[in-house]
């Protein structure tokens, strides 16, 4: 990804996250099957499921300033691994219980509660 790509990619984070509902999750111990599980789930479901670098999401955070948002404890502590985001236009309780479902079909329990933030 060029450098071009590179600013294209987090002008669009950056209005996604300011016009959707975004949830974004650690996907790290995921393997490929699971990780297809859940991108045929959430298109079921009418949720956009994508993965970004961790830098470029962070750079679009920073664009966005939202204000709720710690940045340097986001950078430290959440954004670490592979990146999901959940990406949904209305009803922005959708993808938590999505991520609910899943999280218990996989490990029998729900979600710990700070494994996604919601935006």
């Amino acid at each position: 990804m060029n450098i071009a790509q590179k600013k294209d990619t987090v002008t669009q984070l950056a209005q996604t996250l300011k016009d959707k509902h975004v949830y974004f999750a650690n996907s790290e111990g995921l393997h490929a099957a699971s990780i297809g599980q859940l991108r045929s789930t959430c298109h079921q479901a009418g949720i956009t499921y994508r993965v970004v670098k961790n830098t470029l999401l962070l750079r679009a955070l920073k664009e966005v300033q939202h204000p709720t948002l710690d940045l340097d404890t986001l950078e430290k502590k959440v954004l670490k691994g592979p990146t999901s985001l959940f990406i949904i236009g209305e009803d922005p309780s959708r993808p938590a219980k999505l991520l609910q479902t899943f999280h218990k079909k996989k490990q029998g329990k729900a979600a710990p509660p700070q494994s996604c933030i919601r935006l």
